[in-house]
């Protein structure tokens, strides 16, 4: 009786083991990378009656979210706890936030249906450049402005105060606002720092508005920067002029920021960024007109502005621009590469050549 016993399990054992669980995961999780926080959520195809964890913790408190018996799982995982990884990236600067998320659909074991996703949260660092020329003669001042991206700056010269309406024409000792702003597509992670202004005549006589540490210099000039919140910045002045000269040259070298909640240790980012201490000149605004291109060129990032031309061919062929704003994008993004000692394939020196007509009548680089 015991050799029959014996015989029947293991004619029924791989029966037994062959059956799978019922249920998965459905597309792809999502992420959301936030100030203090990353939060992994998923659906699956039937009920969860799992676990989700972080790899290696999962009987530490707070590592792990057990089964809800719906079909969608989440796990928010704090910076500070469950070895979450930070390391910090030089090129392009910033921090990134790491872990390693395992979904498992059996309440006690690992099987095939589970998975294990590698999560991974970039937090980038900008220090931008943003300037303003602000031609003034006796009677009237007409100014440009120039955005950069991420986050998104501009600098404003506006009438009466930070409401007031874009000057268009000025009079001398007329009451004006300089306002700086900068539009992240996230809260709560940057704080800037406007410094290092100055004012010039376009020929070589400055005087310093602003010190490297945002103080002002000439209180009767620019007084200190006001913060109403963490990426605007702004005060009141009264316009001026130097003697016998019809422009003035506003210019802040550097707009400075950090982010301002992920710190632990070494690993602080409270450090103020490194500048650039490059200047967007005048040469360089009249031979790009989209802003990003001018940042990259003047940055000289040619792995930055290969990746745009590739997003711009992506977004003509599904037809997401048209024809004319294709063309001239793309051969501005060709001039910095160019301009910049990138190797261009012959079929973009051929484009660049049939497309002479939008080329600038001078380029400089200014360092």
């Amino acid at each position: 009786m015991m050799d029959i016993a014996v015989a029947f399990l293991l004619a029924v054992l791989p029966v037994m083991v062959a059956i799978p669980i019922d249920n998965g995961v459905e597309g792809e999780p999502e992420i959301e990378c936030g100030p203090m926080s990353i939060s992994v959520v998923f659906n699956t195809r039937n009920r969860f009656d799992g676990h989700v964890f972080v790899k290696g913790r999962y009987d530490e408190a707070g590592c792990r979210s057990d089964e809800n018996g719906k079909q969608v799982g989440q796990i928010t995982l704090p910076f500070e706890t469950c070895g979450v990884a930070r390391t910090r990236s030089l090129n392009p600067r910033g921090i990134f936030i790491s872990t390693t998320v395992i979904i498992t659909f059996h309440p006690q074991f690992i099987t095939k249906v589970d998975r294990a996703y590698r999560i991974q949260c970039f937090y980038m660092e900008a220090d931008k450049t943003v300037s303003t020329q602000l031609e003034v003669s006796e009677l009237t001042t007409a100014f440009k402005t120039i955005a950069v991206p991420m986050p998104m700056c501009r600098y404003e010269i506006l009438e009466g105060g930070p409401h007031g309406e874009p000057v268009k024409f000025a009079l001398i000792g007329m009451q004006v606002y300089h306002k700086w702003t900068c539009d992240s597509e996230t809260e709560g992670n940057f704080c800037m720092k406007v410094h290092s202004c100055v004012v010039d005549d376009g020929k070589g006589d400055a005087v310093q508005l602003l010190d490297d540490n945002g103080c002002a210099k000439d209180k009767f000039l620019l007084n200190n920067l006001e913060y109403p919140t963490d990426l605007m910045a702004g005060q009141e002045s009264h316009v001026y002029k130097y003697a016998d000269r019809s422009e003035l040259f506003f210019q802040c070298q550097d707009l400075s920021m950090t982010l301002e909640r992920i710190q632990s240790g070494d690993m602080s980012v409270f450090d103020q960024i490194t500048t650039t201490r490059l200047a967007i000149r005048a040469a360089v605004s009249q031979a790009f007109k989209t802003p990003e291109i001018i940042m990259l060129f003047v940055k000289k990032e040619p792995p930055v502005l290969r990746l745009k031309l590739e997003n711009l061919e992506s977004d003509f062929r599904l037809k997401r621009v048209d024809e004319d704003v294709y063309k001239e994008r793309k051969y501005e993004i060709l001039l910095a590469l160019q301009k910049l000692g990138d190797e261009l394939r012959s079929e973009e020196d051929q484009f660049l050549r049939d497309h002479v007509s939008f080329s600038p009548d001078d380029l400089e680089l200014v360092g």
